[in-house]
Parts: structure tokens; sequence; C-alpha cells
């Protein structure tokens, strides 16, 4: 738990969750073997304990084909987070 140290030494904490689904996390961001299992899960219990804990806590999308943004959008409510949707760009360089 990093939170603790994080109070105190940062303003906010942006985290880019990019999903409300798990299934979907595993195939958009192809975790390493050790974190697939848990790492969706760890991610979300991070973004609550940051948002508990009274850090200015956002939780990013970037607007995908296939993203279901207001379900992330709600999560991101759901755990005390702000939400902040990036451009999907597609053809960058």
């Amino acid at each position: 738990d990093i939170v603790s140290d994080l109070k105190g030494n940062i303003d906010s904490v942006y985290v880019s969750l990019n999903t409300a689904d798990p299934g979907q996390w595993q195939d958009m961001m192809s975790p390493l073997p050790r974190f697939r299992k848990q790492g969706y899960a760890s991610i979300v219990s991070f973004i609550r304990a940051c948002a508990k804990r009274r850090l200015e806590t956002v939780v990013t999308a970037v607007a995908m084909p296939g993203v279901d943004l207001k379900a992330c959008r709600s999560m991101a409510r759901h755990l005390g987070a702000g939400f902040k949707l990036r451009p999907f760009l597609r053809d960058v360089q």
C-alpha cells in the first residue's frame, strides 16, 4: 500500500483505467502474466484507496471503439474519483 506515502507528497492521482470491464482491460493492456489475474482488481483498489484518503483522484479512459464510457464514468464516481475522457488518436506517429 503506497497510498499513505503519496498523501502530502503529491496533489493528484490520474489512473488510466480505460474500461469498466476486467476482461476488456486484460485485452487492452496486455499485462504481464503475473499481473493478469489480479491486475484489474488491484487498480480498482488503488483508486478507491486514493479517493478514501482524500487525494484528488481521477480515472481516465480513451474514447476507443467498443468501450462503454458511461460505465467507466459511473465506476469512477462509485469509487469516489473524478473522470476524464481522453480522445482516441488513431493515427498518431
